[in-house]
C-alpha cells in the first residue's frame, strides 16, 4: 500500500476550476471535443475531483475521476469512471515547470479512439497557462509503445476566472520546490570560525515548516542557540513572486523590531541550488525535479555564509537537519 500523502501538494491544485472545453480528433475530420471539465479541491487537499461532461463527435462522454493517491513509482494515479461502465487509471506526474504529464494504457478515452485500429499507450501534457485563464493538452498515442503520433489537441477557458475580478489565482506551481521541507525538523551542529563572530561555537535549532491555509505562504517558526547566548525564536513567511520571478522571505524575531532591510530575505534558483541572500546567505541543494534536496539519510542540508569585512561571503555553517515527527 502506498503511503497516504503527508501533506497536500499544492501543484495539483493549479488545474482547479470549471473549464469550456473544446478540441479535435487529430486526423479523425469532423471528431470534435466539446464541453465542460471541472476540478474540485476535495476538503483537505490530498485530491482533486474531475467532473468530465463533454460530446466526442455526435457521443456524450460523462465521468468522474480522482486525482491525487501517491503512485508507487512517483507521482499520483488518476482512477475514473465513466457512464458507460468503463474504469480508467492514469499516471500522473507534475514536472518543475508545473507542466502535468498523463500515461496510461490503450483504454482511456476509448470514445475518442480510431476505429479500425488497435491502441497500446497513450500520454498527454497538459499546460496551464501564466495568468490561469487557459490551459491545453496535448494528447499521443502510440500502437505499439514504441512509436508515438498526435491524437487530440484540446483547448480549456476558464470562464470564471475571466468574468469576476475577485477570482483568486491558484498558488504558483514554482512553491512546489518547497515542498520537501514541510514538517518538524532538529539540528545539532557548530559553526566555523569567522571574521565576524570570532570562534565557532555550538548551534541547535528547532524548525517547523507548514502550509497557510490557501497554500500561497509557507511558516517556519524556529528557535535557534548559538554557544550560551539565549535562543532566537522567530516566524518566517516564505512566497513566490511571479512578478521577480524570485522567492521572498519576511521574518520577525525576537532579536528586533522590524526593519524593511533587516528582515527580509530574496530567493533565486541557479545551478540546482536556491539561494537566498539578505542578513546573511543560505541555500538549499535541488534534486532532479527541482525540489529542496533530500539526503538519503533523510535530513536536509542547509549551506550558510556571511559577508566578512570586505564584503565577500564566508562560510558560516552548515545546518543539517533531521526530521522528528
Amino acid at each position: 500500500m502506498p503511503e497516504r500523502n503527508p501533506t497536500p501538494d499544492q501543484a495539483l491544485h493549479a488545474i482547479a476550476g470549471r473549464w469550456q472545453t473544446s478540441g479535435e480528433v487529430v486526423g479523425e475530420p469532423g471528431t470534435t471535443v466539446v464541453g465542460t471539465d471541472t476540478y474540485e479541491v476535495l476538503v483537505g487537499g490530498h485530491f482533486l475531483v474531475h467532473h468530465v461532461d463533454v460530446t466526442v463527435g455526435d457521443g456524450p462522454v460523462r465521468a468522474i475521476e480522482i486525482i491525487g493517491e501517491p503512485d508507487p513509482a512517483g507521482g499520483y494515479l488518476a482512477r475514473s469512471f465513466d457512464s458507460d461502465g468503463n474504469a480508467e487509471l492514469m499516471h500522473l506526474t507534475i514536472d518543475e515547470r508545473g507542466v502535468f504529464h498523463f500515461a496510461g494504457g490503450g483504454d482511456i478515452a476509448t470514445a475518442a479512439q480510431p476505429a479500425g485500429t488497435s491502441t497500446a499507450r497513450v500520454r498527454s501534457t497538459l499546460t496551464v497557462a501564466e495568468d490561469r485563464r487557459s490551459m491545453r493538452a496535448l494528447w499521443e498515442r502510440s500502437e505499439d509503445g514504441i512509436a508515438w503520433a498526435p491524437w487530440m489537441d484540446i483547448a480549456f477557458r476558464n470562464d470564471s476566472a475571466e468574468s469576476s475580478t475577485d477570482t483568486v489565482p491558484a498558488p504558483h506551481p514554482e512553491l512546489r520546490r518547497l515542498e520537501p521541507l514541510i514538517g518538524t525538523w532538529r539540528c545539532d551542529d557548530r559553526t566555523e570560525d569567522t571574521t565576524l563572530f570570532g570562534s565557532g561555537v555550538p548551534v541547535t535549532s528547532a524548525d517547523r515548516f507548514s502550509w497557510l491555509d490557501g497554500g500561497y505562504f509557507l511558516v517556519q517558526s524556529y528557535e535557534t542557540a548559538f554557544g550560551d547566548e539565549p535562543p532566537q525564536q522567530g516566524i518566517n513567511y516564505w512566497y513566490y513572486d511571479a512578478g521577480t520571478g524570485t522567492f521572498r522571505i519576511i521574518f520577525f524575531s525576537n532579536n528586533g523590531p522590524f526593519t524593511e532591510n533587516g528582515n527580509r530575505y530574496q530567493g533565486r534558483v541557479g545551478d540546482s541550488t536556491l539561494t537566498f541572500v539578505g542578513p546573511a546567505r543560505f541555500q538549499y541543494a535541488l534534486d532532479e525535479d527541482g525540489l529542496v534536496a533530500v539526503n538519503p539519510d533523510g535530513t536536509i542540508s542547509v549551506v550558510w555564509s556571511i559577508r566578512a569585512d570586505a564584503g565577500e561571503w564566508e562560510p558560516w555553517m552548515v545546518n543539517t537537519f533531521t526530521r522528528v515527527d
